[in-house]
This record gives structure tokens, C-alpha cells and sequence, in this order.
């Protein structure tokens, strides 16, 4: 900026005090009354004409003393004009001093000046080439450049020599010094960071983007000018380099640590900011400095960034970049350099490696963030072989985005609509891949990847990180710990969101170097990502428009390149299939075939997702017993079918009716008490208990509880599956080493069969279940073993060995046994005063038939008789049973083809279903088999 002339600028100080002009001594006037005197006494010698000679003295002092008060009077009247005169002309010197203040104001603007004008300012950029550099350190007293007349006297008035020194001394000036005698700044670092973002900002403003570099650690506290930028070797040195020279800024503690190109000191921070040295010879020199805050000098870059782009000052990007014109060779490099569009000037190539470790993606609907994503994993795809880098792939928007990178060989994963228990899978896979990468780093002694061969760098991109970060609070804790390690592990986060204000925590923003944002709907937003708010005022066309940050740079305008099918087809062929670790497994299927899992050591139950050890594995039962708890139709028939088709020892058949349970239990007792292995299968077993009625249940609760407790030591192991785990089944359940949870429709029914709120899956498909919190799939058998429903129980005809018979129903089933047998002796217990007891010899009945009420009369008949004669119970309720034979333990229960009960003379009681045909033609027992269903 130019300044008016100042040289004219004159200043005339109040004349001297005119000295005082004595009076001659009178002597005529001191001689004339002593002459007179002498004349009279010669005339009259009279003493007293002598008195008259006294008046010549007199006349001497009087004139002495006036002439002394006519002088003190002229020097109290030049002193009261002096000081009038001074007081009139100090406003006028105020004026001349105003004016050269204002003068130089405009000649070397600071920082205040610099940003209030950053947005208008007609003369940016102008500044001479080769001509100083103006700088303001700050403000204070510097020699005024008014000329002040008359020339100062040998001695002078105080009041005009104090006026003379006012003038020639102009306070409160902006003292500047030429920068490219190097400005070094001493004092506290907080304190010379603000004072050299206010040095830095007067710079920018004065040398042009277009022929200046910023060379320097530029951290975000900084500047983040729109000038070039090269990586400067000190963090507290920037260097501004032109065609001309370069301009030296640099900070220390104390002046030792300087460098010896800054000439120029200025000391910060201890409450006396001062010029503490200039080549010119000036030292100590107070000053007023001026400090410049972090976010206005954010504010400041970025307004300085959009003047360079509106002036032409930094060549702006084009409207469209094809993907085929960027020069992705492969590399032989150890990071992820890329180059992902052009920013006016070139290609723009971003190592998120190197820039990183880890980016911040945002942009709203519509800006072109899946063209930059696609861009850019395509870009480090092409470069970087799969053995250098791979990429797994989240996107929460049905994966329409990622679909067309599933060709590249770099691709692990493509994780598409998380739900709940997908997203945990994700979190234990991803820290199982941190633990994994921990492990081979040990194993060779290494800090970082970069010293371990083979070992491939993983990009990790999210998209709709906000979505998914608000529905999974957990997945904070993992990416900010991926994060912190991510950088020696080599794992890089791409998160990317349309609403980023709030979402990505300070955490993880802090090892975010890499900021990227496309158009957003606010300045809030950008502002979260960018520390700017331009990215809300990006225009909607072109798409693909971005403003990328790179570790505290300014923000930087990036075309992002459009990416063709044909340009993914031909990175997918740049580089041969190689075998590459996966960090994700794709989850489970909903069927898995028996056959397709080869043969393992014990029964084969499914397959188990172990993500946490990035593996999935063949579940084998080997021990302990087993129970299933699953809702109507989520595999728990199938999963005994599977069992019983793998079994390796006798199966006792699957059991889910009461008659068949009971069965079984016998069964199971019979081969543990004679130490056979077998394996008990009872499916819905809660059910089943639930139909049986309390005393039944009661029962053959504590026949399973002492069975599951005793073995499987005597080799019988049980499998079992309930819809609900009831307060009933707790014993049951807590017997069973192995607990599998199928699908369960009711949350609170999933809590108490053991599950956590995590793994609750409603949506699982059938043989889907949870085993100690793991995801699981139960094989399907090769072939389903038919069912067998029957039950156990004898078939009874009176033939000939005579019977007791105790029925509900006597008359119609005499009438029926006679109309088959005419032959057989039969008598109504109703029809005689008492049993006939000599059944058998004679011509006694071969059959005693009666009701329960006619028996309970003879009660003691019933007990005489079946000590030699089997006694069928028919139609007949427990407590009737009970009731005649005093008998408490229960009977085995009815299915509905049978009716009823056998007791034969050495106290077996058993199910019995009668025949009505003709009698058997040889002696013997009645004949006991299964009967039909």
C-alpha cells in the first residue's frame, strides 16, 4: 500500500523571549540635585540647602529599582506568551502527528488492518518486486518526520525545548522493520505463535501466491495461506521464498535458539513486550504488539484463498476430470500416494499414509462423495499392488456405492446394512485384525509396518458414518482406538458422513489429518471438518467440486476425477490375483449341508463364527448334554434330526410326546444303569411337561435332573429343545454343559434363557442360535430319520389264563369279548356277592370283569387275585388305579390309542391295549408288543 508524502510536513516552534532592554544609569540626574546643592549653600551658606544633595542618590536607586521591575514584568510576559503559544501550537503538532501516524498506517498495515481488509483490499499482491518488505512489529515511539524551525539555540525555554522534543518523537506509531532482515520472535510458545500468525498474515498480504512458497511445519494453529507449501525441516521456522529472496519468521524460547537469518528480535510474553534487536542499532525499544487469535487467522487464510481464486492469483480446477487422464502407475512405494483430480495447477494426489493416517470425508446428497470415494480407492488400487494394500468396504446405504470395486483384487469386504449383530461382528473382527497386526510386529521386533515385509496396509472406509455411529454407540470406542494405533499398524479410516458436526469425535479428528469436504448444507459442517466454513458455499455444479486439508494446510480446491466401468475393469486386470489376508469372513449362510464340512472327531452340530479370532470353525458335541431353546419353527426339530443322523452310538428316538418321553427315560435309565452309551433326544420338552399336568411333570423333572446330573459318566448323553426356559427347566438347563440359543421371538424369553440384549436376533433363520455369545449354524443333515411315534405297550386277550379286568366300561366289553370268543368263560363281578377266586381251576370264568366302584367293594378280592393273576386296568383314571391296588408311584401315561394299564403278578405296571379277536390257541402270557399309532 502506497502513503501520501510526509516530507512537507513543517512545524514552527514560538519565538524565544526577547530580552529585556535596561535603562542607561541617570547620572545628570544624580549630579544635577548635588550641583544645585553646592550652588545654594555657596549663596546662602546655609547647612540646610545642603540637604538637597541627598536627591541625586535617591534619584540613582529609584532608577535601579525601576529598571529592575520593568524587567522581572517583560519576562513574566514572555513566559506567560511562551507557554501560551506552546499550549496553542501542541494541538497543531497533535494534528501533524495524526497525520503522519495515519500516513504510516496505510503504508504498513498490521494485522488488524490485514484481516478487517482481507475480503476488499485494491493493492494486495501489488508490492514491488526486489523493494522492501514492509513489516509492523508493533506500535510505539519512533523519530517523527515532521520538521521542526527554528533550529534549537544553545539554550532554550524548557516549555519550547520540551514541545521540540514532543515533536520530533511520534508515539504511538506502527514500528516496522523490512522482513527480509528475518523476524525472530522470543518468548513463551502460546504467545509467539499468536504474535507470528499477525507476522505472517502482513506477509501473505503483500507477497503474491503466484510467485511464493510457504515453506514450514504449518499446523493448524497457523496460517493456512493459499500460497504453495513445501515441508520445512523446523517446526518453529517459515520460510516465505520468491523469485527475489525469502523472508525468514522463526521462534524460540530465547534468543539463543534463533536462527542467524533473523536480525530482527522482537520479545514476547513478559508483560514489556520490546524491539530487543534491529541492525540499525536500535534495542529496547517498547512496544505495544499485536496478536492474532488462531480462528481469525483461519478465518483470514481462508478468505485470503477465495481473493486468490476470484483475482486468478491460484489457477482454479477444471469443470470435469476423467479418471483415464490421471497418471496411477503402479509404485514401489511404502505409502498411499494417489492422485485423485486436479487442482487447477496439475494432477492433486493425496498418501493417506503420509497425509493421514486417517481422512474425514464429508458432503451432502448430490456432491459427488461416492464419485470421490470410488476415485479414490480406485487411485491407490492402481498403484498399489494387493500385497501392499487392501480395502474393506462399509457402506450402511445398501452398498449400491461400493458394488462396482467388489472386482478389485484389493477388496476383502464389502459390508452392506448392519444390523445389530453384524455390527459387533464388524467390531470383533477389525480388533481381532489390530491384535493380529500387534502380534506380527512383536514377532519381528518392529514399531511400524514399514518394517515388516508382506505385510499389506488396510484401508477401512465408511460410508454414512453418522448413521451408523448413532445406531451403534459402541463402534466410538473402536474407531477411536483404531484411530490412536492405526497409524504403526498400518490400518487407515476413511469416515465419511453428510452431517459431520458432532458425530466424529475430537478423538479420532485428532489423528485425522486428511480432510476432505465436498458441498455440505452448512457452515457448521465444514467447519467441523475443514476448520473453515467454505465448504457450505461451494456451488451445486460441478459435481465432484472438494476442498481438501492436509495436516493444517489451507484448504486446496480439487476437482475429483469420474471413474468409468472400463476404468475399473482395467485396474481390477493391473495386477495379478495374489492370496490376501481377509480381516472380515463373510457372515454365515442360512443353510449349510452336512456334507460340505468333512468329517471331525464327535457329532457335528454347525459352524461357529468366531470373529474376534478372525476364523470360523466346525462346532463338534463332545461331552456334557445339550439344550436348545428356540421360538416355533427356528430349527429345533432339525437340529435332533441332525444330531440323531451323526450319532455314533444307539440313539434313544426323539421323543415330543408325554407317552414317548416317559419311554424314553426308561429307556435311558435302563443303558445308564448297565453303563451303555446312548444318546436321548427330547424335543419341546417344555411343552411337553406343560401337557403332562403337574405331578407328571414333577416326576419326570427329577427322572431328567438325576439323569443328566449321574451322566454322562455311565455314557448317556441327552440333547433336548424347549421353546421357553421356564422356572421349571432352570435345573434342566443348568445340567446342560452345551446351550444353544435359536431364534427367540421375545426379547425379555432371549434374557432369561441365558442370552445378552447384544446378541438377541429375532430375524435369525432357522438353525441360526448363539452359543456363548457366538453366532452359529446348524448343519443340516444328510438324510432326516423317519419318525417313529409308537409307544410302548402289551396286547391283551383274556384267552385262557384267566384275567381281572377293572374297566370304565364293563357290559360293552363283555359283549364284545363275547361275541369274539364264545368259548370264554366270563363273569360280571356285578352279577355275584364276591369274586370268584378260583379263577382258572374248573369251571370257574376265565375272565372277573367289573366297573371301579363295583372292585372298590371288593378291594381286597382285587389284591387277592392279582397275586396270581394280572389285572387290566381299563378306561380307568390314576386315582381309580391307585385306589385298588394302594399302589402311590405313578403309572407310565396314556397315548390316545391306549387305553389302559397291565398289572402283572410280580408288581410290573405297564401300558395295555386290548384285543378283541379270537383268543390265542396256546397258553402263556398274554402277548405284549408296540402298539400302532
Amino acid at each position: 500500500m502506497s502513503a501520501p508524502p510526509v516530507d512537507d510536513l513543517r512545524f514552527v516552534l514560538p519565538d524565544p523571549a526577547t530580552p529585556h532592554q535596561p535603562a542607561p544609569f541617570p547620572v545628570l540626574a544624580t549630579l544635577a540635585p548635588v550641583a544645585a546643592a553646592v550652588v545654594l549653600w555657596a549663596i546662602t551658606r546655609s547647612p540646610f540647602a545642603l540637604a538637597f544633595a541627598l536627591l541625586g542618590p535617591l534619584i540613582a536607586v529609584a532608577s535601579t529599582v525601576d529598571g529592575r521591575v520593568h524587567r522581572r514584568r517583560h519576562a513574566r510576559r514572555e513566559e506567560q506568551r511562551i507557554r501560551r503559544e506552546c499550549e496553542e501550537r501542541t494541538g497543531a503538532l497533535a494534528a501533524l502527528h495524526a497525520l503522519e501516524r495515519a500516513a504510516l498506517d496505510l503504508a504498513v498495515a498490521g494485522p488488524a488492518a490485514v484481516v478487517a481488509m482481507a475480503a476488499n483490499d485494491p493493492e494486495r499482491w501489488r508490492h514491488p518486486a526486489s523493494s522492501p518488505v514492509p513489516v509492523m512489529l508493533g506500535r510505539g515511539d519512533s523519530p517523527s518526520r515532521v520538521r521542526v524551525s527554528p533550529e534549537a539555540p544553545a539554550r532554550e525555554h524548557e516549555s519550547i525545548a520540551a514541545l521540540r522534543r514532543r515533536a520530533r518523537t511520534l508515539t504511538d506509531a506502527p514500528v516496522a522493520v523490512d522482513a527480509r532482515l528475518g523476524i525472530g520472535v522470543v518468548g513463551p510458545e502460546v504467545v509467539a505463535r499468536a504474535y507470528v500468525r499477525g507476522v505472517l498474515a502482513q506477509l501473505a498480504s503483500r507477497l503474491p501466491p503466484s510467485g511464493t512458497a510457504v515453506v514450514g511445519d504449518t499446523e493448524e494453529e497457523f496460517l493456512r495461506l493459499p500460497h504453495r507449501h513445501r515441508t520445512g525441516r523446523d517446526p518453529a521456522r517459515v520460510d516465505l521464498v520468491g523469485d527475489e529472496g525469502s523472508v525468514c519468521v522463526a521462534w524460540a524460547e530465547d534468543a539463543a535458539g534463533l536462527p542467524r537469518d533473523c536480525r530482527v528480535v522482537v520479545r514476547v510474553g513478559d508483560g514489556s513486550p520490546r524491539l530487543q534487536r534491529h541492525p540499525d542499532g536500535r534495542v529496547d525499544v517498547r512496544l505495544d504488539v499485536p496478536y492474532l487469535t488462531r480462528s481469525e487467522a483461519q478465518e483470514f487464510a481462508s478468505t485470503l484463498a477465495r481473493a486468490a481464486e476470484h483475482l486468478g492469483a491460484v489457477p482454479a480446477p477444471p469443470a470435469a476430470v476423467p479418471f483415464s487422464t490421471l497418471t496411477n502407475s503402479p509404485s514401489g512405494g511404502r505409502g498411499l500416494d494417489a492422485s485423485i483430480g486436479h487442482d487447477g495447477e496439475g494432477e492433486f494426489a493425496l498418501d493417506l499414509a503420509v497425509d493421514g493416517p486417517h481422512a474425514v470425508v464429508a458432503g451432502t446428497t448430490g456432491s459427488g462423495k461416492s464419485e470421490l470415494l470410488i476415485a479414490w480407492v480406485l487411485a491407490m488400487a492402481a498403484r498399489h499392488a494387493p500385497d501392499r494394500v487392501t480395502f474393506l468396504l462399509v457402506d450402511f446405504k445398501g452398498g449400491a456405492a461400493f458394488a462396482p470395486l467388489e472386482s478389485l483384487p484389493h477388496v476383502v469386504g464389502v459390508l452392506t446394512d448392519l444390523d445389530d449383530g453384524e455390527a459387533r461382528r464388524a467390531l470383533e473382527s477389525l480388533g481381532a485384525e489390530l491384535r493380529r497386526r500387534e502380534r506380527l510386529l512383536a514377532e519381528v521386533g518392529a514399531r511400524s509396518i514399514e518394517q515388516v515385509a508382506g505385510l499389506a496396509r488396510l484401508v477401512v472406509l465408511v460410508d454414512e458414518y453418522a448413521v451408523l455411529a448413532e445406531q451403534f454407540p459402541d463402534l466410538h470406542s473402536l474407531v477411536a482406538d483404531l484411530a490412536a494405533r492405526g497409524r504403526s499398524l498400518g490400518v487407515h479410516l476413511v469416515l465419511c458422513t453428510q452431517r459431520p458436526a458432532g458425530v466424529v469425535r475430537d478423538a479420532v479428528l485428532a489423528n485425522a489429518g486428511l480432510r476432505v469436504s465436498l458441498r455440505v448444507t452448512s457452515a457448521a459442517d465444514s467447519t467441523a471438518v475443514l476448520g473453515v466454513p467454505h465448504a457450505a458455499e461451494l456451488a451445486a455444479t460441478p459435481a465432484g467440486r472438494a476442498l481438501v486439508v492436509r495436516r493444517g494446510e489451507p484448504a486446496v480446491p480439487v476437482q475429483v476425477a469420474l471413474a468409468g466401468a472400463a476404468d475399473i475393469a482395467g485396474v481390477a486386470a493391473l495386477h495379478p490375483t495374489v492370496a490376501v489376508h481377509r480381516p472380515w469372513l463373510p457372515p454365515l449362510p442360512s443353510a449349510i449341508p452336512r456334507s460340505t464340512l468333512g468329517d471331525h472327531d464327535g457329532i457335528v452340530v454347525g459352524v461357529l463364527d468366531v470373529p474376534s479370532e478372525q476364523r470360523q470353525e466346525v462346532l463338534t458335541w463332545t461331552e456334557g448334554h445339550l439344550v436348545a431353546v428356540g421360538s416355533a419353527r427356528s430349527g429345533r426339530s432339525t437340529l435332533l434330526a441332525a444330531l440323531h443322523a451323526e450319532a455314533r452310538v444307539p440313539v434313544i428316538r426323539p421323543a415330543a410326546r408325554l407317552a414317548q418321553v416317559w419311554d424314553a427315560l426308561d429307556d435311558a435309565e435302563e443303558a445308564f444303569a448297565g453303563a451303555v452309551p446312548a444318546l436321548l433326544l427330547l424335543d419341546d420338552l417344555d411343552a411337553v411337561l406343560h401337557a403332562a399336568g403337574d405331578e407328571y411333570a414333577t416326576v419326570m423333572l427329577d427322572r431328567l435332573v438325576r439323569l443328566l446330573r449321574e451322566g454322562p459318566a455311565g455314557g448317556v448323553r441327552a440333547a433336548m429343545t424347549v421353546a421357553r426356559a421356564s422356572g421349571r427347566l432352570a435345573h434342566v438347563l443348568a445340567a446342560c454343559r452345551t446351550r444353544l440359543l435359536l431364534r427367540i421371538d421375545d426379547r425379555q424369553e432371549h434374557l432369561m434363557a441365558g442370552g445378552s440384549a447384544d446378541n438377541w436376533g429375532p430375524r435369525l433363520p432357522p438353525g441360526g442360535a448363539h452359543l456363548d455369545g457366538r453366532r452359529l449354524q446348524v448343519a443340516l443333515p444328510h438324510r432326516l430319520p423317519a419318525a417313529d411315534e409308537h409307544v410302548r405297550a402289551v396286547r391283551v386277550h383274556p384267552g385262557r389264563e384267566g384275567l381281572v379286568v377293572v374297566s370304565a366300561r364293563p357290559r360293552e366289553l363283555i359283549a364284545r369279548w363275547r361275541d369274539a370268543g364264545p368259548a370264554l368263560r366270563i363273569a360280571d363281578v356285578a352279577a355275584h356277592d364276591r369274586p370268584q377266586l378260583e379263577v382258572g381251576s374248573g369251571a370257574a370264568p376265565t375272565v372277573l370283569v367289573g366297573d371301579p366302584d363295583v372292585w372298590q367293594g371288593h378291594w381286597n378280592a382285587v389284591t387277592e387275585l392279582g397275586r396270581r393273576l394280572p389285572v387290566l386296568f381299563d378306561g380307568c383314571t390314576v386315582a381309580e388305579l391307585r385306589t385298588l391296588t394302594r399302589r402311590r408311584e405313578l403309572p407310565p401315561p396314556l397315548p390316545p390309542d391306549v387305553a389302559g394299564w397291565l398289572l402283572e403278578p410280580d408288581g410290573r405296571l405297564r401300558r395295555a391295549a386290548i384285543e378283541t379277536g379270537s383268543p390265542p390257541t396256546s397258553g402263556g402270557a398274554p402277548r405284549r408288543r408296540r402298539a400302532a399309532p
